[in-house]
C-alpha cells in the first residue's frame, strides 16, 4: 500500500545559483519541487576562486591577486543574491537555507555540497556555453550530470535558445 511518504520523491534539494536568468528559473523550479515534496531546499552559490583571483579568462577582479576588500565585496554581493532566493522560497512556504562557498562550482555542487548536505536532487540551470566552450571547459550542468551521485534536474531558458 502506498502512503503519502512513499509518494515523496525528494527530501533534500540543492540548487546552484548565480546571477543568470537560468539560475532564477532553476530556483523557481526547485521551490516548486521542494513545496510538492515538502523537502528542505539548500540554495548554494559557489564563488569561483579562479575567477576571483584573476587566473581565468573570466576574471572578476582583473589579473593577479585580489585584495581582501575586493573578495569581501564579491562575497557580500553573492550573499545578497542568495538571500533574495532564500526569501523567495520562504515566501512560498519552503524551508530553505543558504550556502556560499569558494571553489570550483562544478565540483562543489556535484560532490562536496551534495555529500555534505546529503541531497537526493540537484537542480541547475543550463548555461549558454557553446560547443567549443563545453569541449574546452565543460559546462557546470554537464559536469554535475556526469559526476553527481543523485538525481540532477537541468532547467533551460527556452527564450535564450530561440
Amino acid at each position: 500500500m502506498m502512503t503519502e511518504s512513499t509518494l515523496k520523491n525528494y527530501n533534500r534539494i540543492l540548487v546552484g545559483v548565480d546571477e543568470s536568468q537560468t539560475a532564477s528559473l532553476a530556483v523557481d523550479r526547485a521551490i516548486m519541487m521542494a513545496k510538492t515534496d515538502e523537502a528542505k531546499l539548500i540554495i548554494a552559490s559557489v564563488i569561483n576562486d579562479r575567477e576571483i583571483m584573476g587566473v581565468s579568462k573570466k576574471a572578476i577582479l582583473g589579473f593577479g591577486a585580489a585584495t581582501p576588500d575586493q573578495v569581501n565585496q564579491v562575497k557580500d554581493e553573492v550573499t545578497t543574491m542568495v538571500q533574495r532566493y532564500v526569501q523567495r522560497a520562504s515566501d512560498a512556504g519552503v524551508d530553505a537555507e543558504s550556502v556560499i562557498t569558494l571553489g570550483d562550482p562544478r565540483g562543489e555542487i556535484a560532490t562536496n555540497l551534495a555529500n555534505k548536505y546529503d541531497v537526493d536532487l540537484i537542480v541547475v540551470g543550463a548555461t549558454g556555453v557553446n560547443l567549443v566552450g563545453r569541449m574546452m571547459l565543460g559546462s557546470t550542468a554537464d559536469y554535475v550530470i556526469r559526476n553527481a551521485k543523485c538525481d540532477v534536474f537541468v532547467v533551460h531558458d527556452y527564450l535564450e535558445t530561440k
